[in-house]
């Protein structure tokens, strides 16, 4: 009997340091990952700052060529339009932002995985306001004639090939716009082009929630 009191004492001492090394396997592994998590996103948010940085210089030009080229319609209109997409990039990647700098890394897991996902439903939401300069395309050639031969092509061209152009933009550029901002919706977020759109726009985010992932599962192993 006196054996076998040993034997337990001696298993009961060996499961607790084997629950004092999973604990402490768990925490290092929360810290290595968070660190990561924290590193990515800051990088992540780098990004968006030149973005941001690139679109309101954009913006800021666009603003100058319209004052620039007035009273020419054709051409103020088409700036007015590139410049007011290009403002809304601007709105998107000041919000993306300031969402990513308000996510605190020391909340408890679950949390954090919540704020990420909701970062990430934000970002597809804001990837619709992108899609809209698919039927611009004919304002871009305008601009792009202009810019660069210093030409205004809706009066100097060819009438046929402006049709046409003002054709592509409106049969096949809007409504392709208009299925991507019908397809690009948080529901979608598991689909495998969703995942490579997310990819392009950010893979940052999506090592974070991966990284996340392995400490929710051992957490809950």
């Amino acid at each position: 009997m006196k054996d076998l009191n040993e034997i337990q004492q001696l298993w009961s001492a060996h499961d607790q340091k084997l629950q004092q090394q999973m604990s402490i396997n768990i925490d290092l592994l929360r810290k290595i990952n968070l660190d990561k998590i924290e590193r990515k996103m800051n990088s992540l948010v780098l990004i968006k700052a030149v973005a941001l940085g690139f679109y309101l210089i954009v913006t800021i030009l666009l603003v100058s060529y319209v004052v620039i080229k007035w009273p020419n319609l054709n051409l103020v209109i088409s700036g007015t339009l590139i410049s007011t997409w290009a403002l809304a990039i601007c709105f998107t990647s000041i919000q993306e932002i300031r969402m990513a700098l308000s996510i605190r890394f020391t909340d408890p897991t679950i949390i954090l995985q919540r704020h990420l996902m909701k970062y990430r439903s934000t970002i597809i939401r804001y990837l619709r306001i992108g899609v809209w300069v698919l039927p611009l395309h004919l304002a871009f050639v305008v601009l792009f004639f202009d810019l660069y031969f210093g030409i205004d092509i809706i009066q100097t061209g060819n009438q046929t090939w402006l049709i046409s152009q003002f054709l592509f933009s409106l049969l096949v550029m809007t409504p392709l716009a208009v299925w991507l901002y019908r397809k690009l919706i948080v529901a979608n977020v598991d689909k495998k082009w969703m995942y490579r759109i997310l990819k392009g726009n950010g893979s940052q985010l999506l090592d974070s929630l991966q990284l996340l992932n392995e400490i929710k599962d051992v957490e809950n192993a």
